[in-house]
């Protein structure tokens, strides 16, 4: 509702001080951003020199089909070093690892906060633990693979990550090495390019779940990655479910990002 979203800029005026900007993003199918646009344009440029190219302060918008989100932008992440930290650049190669974006998205999710502890179970190539060691979460990585613990301690090692632990184990065995844990964030095995040690999925999800619950603090988040919705049940047995997001990896994979709460 535009006059809404009119009514909402008056009452939440900006400092009348330097340059002016707004900017906005359409997500939505249906919504005509131009309208809200001139809106937000008409209450926060006025008595303001407009600047597109450097503003002082610079309102941003971004539409979704169910809501309408107005802000002023503080920080600006550079997303060149994403690209810059896929795992082709890395010191350990491996085609199975989340896009550095991605998993810096599910770490954010999880809530934690710097200076706190994060696990990632299943942590591969080290793609999540990179993510967050980089923020200053505190990181414990495991995986039954020696070559994929060795892999990440090189990649650790090489963007100056220290605080973090690695070891190399079933996950069954994680109660005995990680202590209550502030958040969780995994990608679980899928059984194609992942392996299961020829564990069924089923089994190992469950395995996973419970030890997870286990080393998790009260009202810690987990944001774990499935492979099939069906798996998000087996979940519920020991976590309270939260949201869940859908991934389109390609065309023939979709992964599932769940969020739980102990």
């Amino acid at each position: 509702d535009v006059d809404e979203i009119k009514k909402y800029a008056v009452e939440n005026s900006v400092e009348a001080k330097g340059s002016v900007a707004v900017r906005c993003k359409n997500r939505s199918d249906g919504t005509d951003s131009r309208s809200i646009i001139k809106v937000l344009a008409k209450i926060y440029t006025k008595n303001r020199k407009v600047s597109l190219e450097k503003p002082d302060v610079e309102i941003r918008s971004i539409i979704t089909d169910s809501n309408v989100y107005v802000g002023i932008k503080k920080a600006e992440i550079n997303r060149t070093a994403f690209e810059e930290r896929k795992v082709q650049h890395r010191p350990f190669f491996s085609p199975i690892s989340l896009h550095p974006k991605l998993a810096r998205a599910l770490v954010n999710l999880s809530m934690v906060k710097k200076g706190e502890t994060i696990l990632d179970p299943f942590c591969g190539t080290g793609g999540i633990v990179l993510e967050a060691g980089l923020m200053g979460v505190n990181v414990i990585g495991s995986d039954i693979e020696d070559k994929m613990i060795e892999g990440c301690k090189k990649t650790l090692d090489a963007y100056n990550v220290k605080n973090y632990k690695l070891f190399c184990l079933d996950i069954g065995e994680i109660n005995n090495h990680a202590p209550k844990i502030d958040a969780v964030v995994t990608d679980l095995p899928y059984g194609k390019s992942t392996t299961t040690k020829g564990e069924k999925i089923e089994n190992l999800y469950k395995r996973a779940f419970e030890n997870i619950s286990r080393v998790m603090r009260k009202d810690a988040i987990a944001v774990i990655g499935l492979s099939n919705e069906d798996m998000i049940a087996i979940g519920k047995e020991y976590l309270s479910f939260v949201e869940k997001h859908d991934f389109k990896a390609h065309r023939s994979l979709t992964r599932y990002f769940v969020i739980f709460k102990k």
